[in-house]
C-alpha cells in the first residue's frame, strides 16, 4: 500500500526506525569525522564552501572509508533486520484485514517489488542496484521502470516531441503502408506472439515506431526483419499500459521510440551484421567465445557440431587449430539469425524477455554483453544437446533451433546459468561496481537471511464469538457509514430541490408583476388614449361649431346684399389702391407685335363684402390649419417623442419582419424567395397563413418570456 511521497508504508516505517536507532548515529558521527579530517587536509574551512561536485566527492571518499568497518557492518545488519521485519508486518495486516487471495508469499514478493519500484523513481541512479537480479527474470512492473531507466535518451525524445508538434507527418515514413502490413502479417503469424495477436495497441504501437525509425534512418531501402523483431519485446513490455481495441497514448509512442532508438544505436556490431568488415570481425569473435564455452562445458557437443562441417573441409581438419576453425563457422551459421534477433522469434516471449532482463541490467557496464549474449547462446545450444547430437547436418542442427527452441522455460535457462556461467557474469557485472551505497540482498551477504517470515510471533487469536462481534461491529458501522452517506446524498437532493422550487417560485414571481406593471401600464395608456380620444372629440366639436358658426355669419353677409358706397380720394381702400401694382402681364396679354398692353389704372376698390368673404375664408383655413396639426401632434408627437416613436416603428417593422421570416423557416423549413407565396393555390395560401400567424404568435410569447 502506497503511503506518503509514493513509498510503501513498510519502507518508510524501516526508513524511520533506521535513522533513530543507535547504529545510524554511530555511523553518521564517523562520517562527519572522515568529512571534517578531509576538509582539514584540503584546507577548507566549511563544508558549505564546497561545491555540489566537490561535495559528492568527500561523501563517497568518506563513505568508502568506513566501508567494512564496524559500524558500517552493524548498520548493515540493523537495516536488514528492520526491513525483513516490517515487510513481513505489513504482510502479515493485509492477510488479517484485506482478506487477498494470494499466499504470503506472493505478498511479500509484490510488497518488495513495489518497495523496488518506488524507490528506483524517487532515485533513478540506483538503477545498478538492479544487478542483484543477475539470472532472475524481473516482474513486470520492475520490467518496466528498469528498461526505461537503463535506455533512456532525452536527445531522442525531444526530437521525436518537437517533430509532432511542428510537423506530424514528418514522422510518419513513405513506406509507412509496408511498414503496416509486416507489422500486422508479423504479430498475426508468429506462434510466439500470441499474447499480441488482434491487439490494437499493439499494431499501431509497433507501426508508429518503426515508422519513425525508418525516417530516422534516412534510407531508401525497405527495414530489415531483424529490425521489425527487435520491436516486439518493446511492445510485450509496454502491453500493460495499452489498450487492445484502441491506439495507444502518444506519451507511450515517445517513450517506446526512446527506448528502441537507443536499442538500436547501442547494439554490439554481430548484433548488427551488415555484412561489413567491422561486423563480420566481430560476429567471428563473438562465435569464437560460444565455441570456447562451449568446448569448456560440452565438450562432447562441440565436437558434433564441428563435426557435421568437417566432410566438406577434410584438408583442415588434421590440426587442432583447424577443428576450431570448422567449429567457429558451424556456430556461426547456427547463431547468426539467433543473436541478430536477439533469440525473438525463437524462444518463447516468457524465456526472450528474461534473457533481455540480463542484457539490459548491464547495459551500463562497458563490455559486459560480450560475456552475457555468449553465455545465453551456449546456454541455449546445451538445453538443445539432446536434439543436436542426433543431427548430421548444420541444416538439420537449423531446423532443430528453430523448432525446438519455443519449448524451452526460463527456469531451464536459469538452472544452466547458474550452474555454467554465474560465477563469470556475476564478476563482469560487478567489475566497476565501488559505490558506497549497499544492497541490502539477503541471499549475497553473510548477514542473517531474512526470515522473519517463518519465525514472526502468531498474531493472537480469538475466539469466534469475538470475531463474529467484530465482524457485527464492523458491519454496523459500514452500513451506519453507509445510511449516513445515503441521508447526506438525500438532504443533498432535498436542498437542490428546495432552491430549484425557489428559483421556479421566483421566476414566476417576477413574470407574474412584469405582466401585472404591463397591465397596469397597458391601463394607464388607455386611459390616457382615451383621454386623448375625448379631448380631440371636443376640440372636433368645437372646430364644426365654429366652422357651423362661421358659415351661417357668411351666408347672413350674402344675404345682406349691401350697396357699397362710392370711393372717396380720402379713404383708406382709395388710398391703398393708388399703391398697388398690378400683376406682370401673361404671354396671351401681348399682341401680335409683341409689344406689352399699357397698364390700365386700378378703377375698382375691394367692396366691404368682398373683404368679410375673405376674412371668414382665412379664419376657416386657420381653424382647419390648427384641427390638423393637432391630430399630427397626437398620432406622431413632438421633438424627441417623434424620433422615439419612428425609433420603435422602425424596429418594430423590423420584429415584424424577422417573426415573419421565422414563421416562413418553422412553416417551411426555408425562407421564401419574392412572389413565391402569390404563386400558391388559394387553399395553400389560406392554410400556410394560419400556420404563420400561429408561429408569430408563439415565437412572442416565448419573447416575452425570455425578454419580458
Amino acid at each position: 500500500m502506497a503511503s506518503r511521497s509514493g513509498f510503501p508504508r513498510w519502507i518508510l516505517e524501516s526508513k524511520d526506525n533506521i535513522s533513530s536507532s543507535k547504529e545510524w548515529n554511530t555511523l553518521v558521527a564517523e562520517l562527519h569525522e572522515a568529512i571534517q579530517q578531509q576538509l582539514t587536509e584540503s584546507h577548507v574551512q566549511q563544508f558549505t564552501d564546497l561545491s555540489d561536485a566537490e561535495k559528492t566527492l568527500f561523501m563517497e571518499r568518506a563513505a568508502m572509508a568506513l566501508h567494512g568497518g564496524q559500524a558500517y557492518n552493524s548498520l548493515y545488519s540493523k537495516a536488514s533486520v528492520l526491513l525483513d521485519q516490517h515487510l513481513n508486518n505489513e504482510v502479515a495486516r493485509q492477510l488479517l484485514e484485506d482478506y487477498p487471495v494470494d499466499t504470503k508469499t506472493d505478498l511479500i514478493l509484490d510488497n518488495a517489488r513495489e518497495g523496488a519500484v518506488s524507490i528506483l523513481r524517487k532515485w533513478p541512479d540506483m538503477k545498478t542496484r538492479l544487478h542483484v537480479c543477475i539470472n532472475q527474470p524481473l516482474p513486470d512492473t520492475l520490467r518496466q521502470i528498469a528498461w526505461r531507466l537503463f535506455l533512456i535518451n532525452t536527445t531522442v525524445r525531444k526530437e521525436y516531441v518537437d517533430i509532432l508538434s511542428t510537423n506530424p507527418r514528418a514522422a510518419i515514413s513513405p513506406q509507412d503502408l509496408e511498414i503496416s502490413q509486416k507489422c500486422e502479417h508479423l504479430l498475426n503469424s508468429q506462434s510466439t506472439l500470441e499474447d499480441l495477436r488482434g491487439s490494437i495497441g499493439a499494431f499501431y504501437s509497433m507501426k508508429a515506431v518503426l515508422s519513425y525509425y525508418h525516417t530516422r534512418k534516412n534510407t531508401a531501402g525497405s527495414l530489415l526483419d531483424i529490425e521489425y523483431l527487435l520491436m516486439v519485446p518493446f511492445v510485450c513490455v509496454a502491453s500493460a499500459n495499452i489498450s487492445r481495441r484502441e491506439p495507444p497514448p502518444s506519451q507511450l509512442v515517445a517513450m517506446l521510440v526512446e527506448e528502441y532508438t537507443t536499442f538500436m544505436e547501442h547494439r554490439p556490431g554481430y548484433m548488427v551484421d551488415s555484412g561489413s568488415e567491422s561486423h563480420n570481425e566481430e560476429m567471428q569473435v563473438f562465435a569464437a567465445r560460444v565455441a570456447e564455452l562451449l568446448e569448456d562445458k560440452d565438450p562432447d557437443l562441440a565436437k558434433a557440431i564441428g563435426g557435421n562441417v568437417a566432410p566438406a573441409k577434410e584438408k583442415i581438419v588434421t590440426t587442432e587449430a583447424g577443428r576450431r576453425l570448422l567449429l567457429v563457422e558451424a556456430i556461426t551459421e547456427l547463431t547468426r539469425p539467433v543473436i541478430r534477433s536477439m533469440f525473438v522469434g525463437f524462444l518463447s516471449m516468457e524465456s526472450v524477455l528474461y534473457i533481455w532482463d540480463q542484457y539490459m541490467i548491464g547495459l551500463d557496464v562497458p563490455g559486459y554483453h560480450h560475456q552475457c549474449l555468449p553465455a545465453y547462446t551456449t546456454a541455449l545450444l546445451i538445453l538443445l544437446r539432446n536434439s543436436l547430437l542426433v543431427c548430421n547436418s548444420t541444416s538439420a542442427m537449423e531446423t532443430v533451433i528453430k523448432d525446438e527452441s519455443s519449448k524451452l522455460k526460463p527456469a531451464q535457462f536459469q538452472h544452466e546459468i547458474n550452474k555454467h556461467f554465474l560465477a563469470d557474469l556475476k564478476s563482469a557485472l560487478n567489475s566497476d561496481d565501488r559505490s558506497a551505497l549497499p544492497v541490502v540482498d539477503p541471499t549475497q551477504v553473510n548477514t542473517e537471511p531474512w526470515n522473519h517470515w517463518s519465525r514472526e510471533k502468531i498474531p493472537h487469536r480469538t475466539q469466534a464469538q469475538d470475531r463474529k462481534m467484530a465482524r457485527e461491529e464492523r458491519e454496523a458501522d459500514r452500513q451506519r457509514i453507509l445510511q449516513q452517506q445515503k441521508e447526506d446524498e438525500e438532504k443533498q437532493r432535498d436542498e437542490q430541490e428546495k432552491r430549484k422550487r425557489e428559483a421556479e417560485a421566483l421566476v414566476l414571481q417576477r413574470a407574474a408583476s412584469e405582466r401585472h406593471r404591463r397591465d397596469k401600464e397597458r391601463t394607464d395608456m388607455e386611459g390616457l388614449l382615451e383621454e386623448e380620444r375625448r379631448n380631440r372629440r371636443e376640440i372636433e366639436r368645437k372646430a364644426e361649431a365654429e366652422i357651423e358658426r362661421l358659415m351661417k355669419e357668411v351666408e347672413e353677409l350674402k344675404r345682406q346684399k349691401v350697396k357699397s358706397p362710392n370711393p372717396s380720394m380720402l379713404t383708406l381702400d382709395s388710398i391703398v389702391s393708388r399703391f398697388l401694382i398690378p400683376p406682370p402681364p401673361t404671354a396671351n396679354s401681348t399682341d401680335s407685335l409683341g409689344l406689352p398692353t399699357p397698364v390700365r389704372p386700378l378703377t375698382r376698390v375691394p367692396s366691404t363684402k368682398d373683404s368679410h368673404r375673405l376674412r371668414a375664408r382665412q379664419a376657416t383655413e386657420d381653424l382647419l390649419k390648427r384641427i390638423q396639426y393637432s391630430v399630427h401632434t397626437i398620432a406622431h408627437g413632438e421633438g424627441e417623442e417623434t424620433e422615439e416613436l419612428d425609433k420603435g416603428s422602425k424596429a418594430a417593422i423590423q420584429q415584424h419582419k424577422t417573426d415573419f421570416k421565422r414563421a416562413e423557416r418553422e412553416v417551411f423549413g426555408r425562407e421564401l424567395y419574392q412572389g413565391e407565396f402569390d404563386k400558391l393555390p388559394t387553399e395553400e395560401q389560406q392554410e400556410a397563413s394560419d400556420k404563420m400567424m400561429e408561429a408569430i404568435q408563439k415565437i412572442g410569447v416565448i419573447m416575452d418570456i425570455i425578454w419580458p
